[in-house]
């Protein structure tokens, strides 16, 4: 190894001497107490230092909180609104979800935080432009099946007077269905979301959820955010972006927010983007 130099002050040098140090001593063992540090440091914390969030504190650090059990006639309604969207008759028709899998998202999703006015608010805009799209095109548009199935939903809860937090966890659950079956999150796919062009990011929702920035075959950055549209108006990573060409922004919207840090740090283990990981050269050489 070639030698190192260093210059340390007179003061420095004078406290050394009196205390008799060995300098290379001194060098052998603060390698070693870094080392040890970076040993013991989890993915996890590495992870944390890659998360792009802009929750508030006490939106997104709820502590305990006791979820209440899922009804069975809750349940019942998905299977009966999944049976008849997929209907037996059909070569490929998958079973509906387990109780089990959608206990699983519930315990999930469940917050106190739920805001039914909001909540609200943002589905009914959204109806009305999904059913004045049917009406232009003569009913031929062409609705995504998370879409179509939440509006059947919805018309079920209707029907069962179901309180209005259900019907949103619905919202959270289609968000996990491709392909006919509910997925896990490792198996999400950010090229089958929603998603605008980069340059037309003023049509993202105004809603809490998790975006990406893709192109047509690579995911280059995650981040999460309380209002998606609001983030990028002045995103700190668009001069990051603009070597690359034809992006777009995917995203998961209407997601609960004390979810969100959790899910990306999930996402991010997961794609590892390399915008994201930048930064960070430690995770990238552990991970590589």
């Amino acid at each position: 190894m070639d030698k190192i130099t260093i210059q340390l002050e007179p003061s420095l040098q004078e406290q050394m001497s009196k205390h008799d140090i060995d300098w290379s001593q001194v060098c052998y063992e603060a390698i070693k107490t870094k080392l040890k540090s970076l040993n013991n440091q989890s993915d996890e914390d590495n992870i944390n230092q890659l998360i792009d969030i802009d929750l508030e504190p006490e939106s997104s650090e709820l502590g305990n909180f006791e979820i209440p059990e899922f009804p069975r006639k809750v349940y019942q309604a998905i299977k009966r609104v999944w049976e008849n969207f997929y209907p037996n008759d059909e070569p490929d028709q998958k079973k509906a979800p387990t109780s089990h899998q959608v206990k699983k998202l519930w315990q999930v999703w469940y917050s106190p935080l739920f805001d039914e006015d909001k909540w609200f608010s943002n589905w009914e805009r959204y109806r009305k432009e999904e059913l004045e799209n049917l009406r232009r095109k003569n009913r031929n548009f062409y609705f995504d099946e998370q879409n179509r199935l939440l509006l059947y939903f919805d018309e079920e809860a209707i029907d069962f007077c179901l309180d209005p937090i259900y019907t949103a966890f619905v919202e959270f659950l289609s968000k996990f269905i491709f392909d006919y079956e509910v997925v896990d999150v490792n198996d999400l796919n950010p090229f089958e979301f929603k998603s605008v062009k980069i340059e037309e990011r003023d049509q993202l929702p105004e809603a809490a959820g998790i975006y990406f920035v893709i192109d047509e075959s690579e995911i280059y950055y995650i981040g999460i955010s309380k209002n998606i549209q609001e983030r990028w108006y002045s995103h700190n990573k668009q001069p990051y972006l603009e070597p690359f060409p034809n992006l777009r922004i995917s995203y998961l919207d209407c997601l609960p927010q004390h979810y969100l840090k959790s899910l990306e740090s999930t996402l991010i283990k997961h794609f590892k983007p390399r915008l994201n990981i930048k930064e960070n050269p430690l995770y990238q050489k552990r991970k590589a």
